[in-house]
């Protein structure tokens, strides 16, 4: 097989923009993963340490709801990122075959193995659960004697991160095709 030098270049500038879509991909979920753990913090203190903060219940749950639609664009950003990565490698990989190459193919083995989709998936989710945890806590447990006014609140606050939950679930399911 004659080497196809506008294949070669190509597939070096895939591989460059390969490690540019990683970066990014990093970065996004570094710096958005610090926020949303920042914010959750705060959530938690403020809730369960300044209880005479005054907030209503539906103040909480508003706070609780902002921080878990943070965690549905930062999922979404990060499937758009994604998107694009995944439409170089499999250029990557369909020069690589014409090349007699390797390296895309044997990484992209290797990642489909260790199911990291999954495990961004049960990451997100897991902070859009958690979102929900300190309104939900902060209102319930101080009026624990009163908790029969409170089950639409109760009911609220679980329903919400599921549709969050959800909505991560379609949003994959959809970008996957």
């Amino acid at each position: 097989m004659v080497l196809n030098e506008h294949h070669f270049d190509e597939w070096k500038e895939c591989r460059s923009s390969i490690a540019r879509f990683d970066k990014a991909i990093v970065d996004l979920r570094k710096y958005g993963f610090t926020l949303i753990t920042g914010l959750l913090t705060a959530d938690a203190f403020l809730f369960a340490k300044i209880p005479e903060s005054g907030l209503s219940p539906k103040e909480k749950a508003a706070v609780s709801i902002v921080t878990m639609a943070l965690v549905s664009v930062l999922f979404v950003v990060d499937m758009q990122h994604e998107i694009l990565l995944r439409g170089v490698v499999e250029r990557a990989e369909a020069i690589e075959s014409e090349l007699n190459l390797k390296i895309t193919t044997t990484i992209s083995t290797i990642a489909k193995k260790s199911k990291i989709d999954t495990w961004g998936i049960l990451l997100h989710s897991s902070f859009i659960f958690i979102s929900a945890i300190p309104a939900l806590f902060s209102t319930v447990e101080p009026n624990i004697k009163d908790i029969t006014a409170k089950w639409e609140f109760i009911f609220f606050m679980i329903l919400t991160p599921v549709v969050f939950f959800v909505f991560v679930l379609v949003y994959d399911c959809v970008t996957k095709k």
